[in-house]
């Protein structure tokens, strides 16, 4: 019970520490973020306005490219002159697949949402509306904005669906050059998106970040920055890194809810104790029975064993155990992981055959609790 336990919240804390670490260049990828004070007015947001992303593309070559975000939420779907909402749908730049790492399945990445009315929509939605994958040039109509009512889009490729360990999800993804009167805001608070940048290798953030505060001097629309300045107000600019984002980052604009890093290794933690009380009982109860093998170590010893030989005898026989127990474990993990998942809400698994780290680590845990559970038992048995 308590490999299995152990096992459990292996599990739990291995996903939550593993966000966004799918993406090939997750060491480069930045979200751009805002802490301002205006005020009465303090700000800690992930929106930024598009004309600061443009800026910031065009002022510093260590950024390689970026993509930026905008989320229309819940939105009317036609298709087949059928009525549906879907949730997760963004306007984003063509540089999307660039950044991040999602395969397709059918189109090409760089060319997938270069042109005005084109989208991308993922394997779940594609079997949902046409009940297959091969929908290139299927065209679906959306009422994105009241002002320019339904419009056509045409699929211009489908991917599959970002993993489960994945700071955002869509569903459907539209070009952002679709929206030009969006694009082409020039007010450097008008802060509709949520802005990603990818570094070149070799460039630091932290000096990148530290640019941004003349960086934000030079473009601030503001008559006079220094006497705003100093009334106590402030605009900084600054970055996160993307597998940070899930654990570190409660921000108003957070695509979705976010974990706690705190509680994570709380759980850690409480992982080992259960491994170590459990270890401890098994010292207890071997301790305890000792006296019923006082013979069998005397015979032993009459015969020839040395101490060193019966050490090795009880630490195997504890390794035996441990290992049995550590197959059980496993057996109780499985059969329940089904009503675990449906719990905690996430699709948790062992990759036993994925990961190569998973067996040996395994059996290395068998190892370390065979050992330290049955030393002691096995210094007092080799005594008598």
């Amino acid at each position: 019970m308590g490999v299995a336990c152990f096992l459990f919240i292996y599990m739990y804390v291995s996903h939550e520490l593993s966000y966004d670490q799918f993406h090939e260049k997750s060491d480069r990828i930045y979200r751009l973020a805002v802490k301002a004070s205006i005020g009465d007015t303090k700000i800690q947001q992930t929106y930024t306005s598009a004309i600061t992303f443009s800026r910031l593309l065009e002022e510093f070559p260590e950024i390689e490219t970026g993509v930026k975000f905008l989320n229309f939420g819940r939105t009317p779907v036609i298709v087949d002159n059928k009525d549906f909402y879907e949730q997760n749908i963004f306007a984003v730049d063509s540089t999307f697949f660039s950044v991040f790492t999602n395969p397709l399945v059918y189109g090409d990445p760089s060319r997938v949402l270069a042109q005005p009315n084109t989208m991308v929509i993922t394997r779940k939605i594609a079997m949902k509306y046409f009940g297959h994958t091969d929908v290139i040039g299927e065209v679906i109509q959306m009422e994105v904005s009241r002002t320019q009512g339904v419009m056509d889009f045409i699929i211009t490729g489908v991917s599959e669906e970002l993993p489960d360990n994945s700071h955002f999800h869509y569903d459907v993804l539209i070009s952002s050059v679709t929206f030009p009167d969006i694009l082409n805001r020039q007010g450097w608070t008008q802060n509709n998106f949520v802005s990603y940048i990818l570094l070149k290798k070799g460039a630091s953030a932290p000096e990148l970040e530290a640019k941004l505060i003349e960086f934000n001097r030079k473009y601030m629309d503001m008559e006079d920055y220094d006497a705003w300045i100093a009334k106590g107000n402030f605009w900084h600019f600054f970055l996160q890194p993307i597998p940070s984002i899930h654990l570190t980052s409660d921000l108003n604009g957070e695509i979705e809810a976010n974990g706690n890093e705190t509680y994570v290794y709380i759980f850690a933690v409480i992982s080992l104790f259960v491994l170590l009380i459990a270890s401890i009982n098994f010292m207890n109860l071997s301790t305890a029975k000792s006296s019923l093998r006082a013979k069998e170590v005397g015979l032993r010893k009459v015969v020839g064993s040395d101490r060193s030989r019966l050490i090795g005898q009880f630490l195997t026989e504890s390794l035996f155990l441990t290992f049995i127990s550590l197959m059980l474990g496993l057996l109780i993990v499985e059969s329940l992981l089904p009503l675990y998942q449906n719990f905690i809400g996430k699709a948790l698994h062992i990759h036993y055959f994925q990961d190569f780290r998973i067996i040996p680590g395994l059996i290395l845990l068998g190892v370390v609790i065979g050992i330290v559970s049955g030393s002691y038992p096995a210094f007092v048995l080799s005594s008598f």
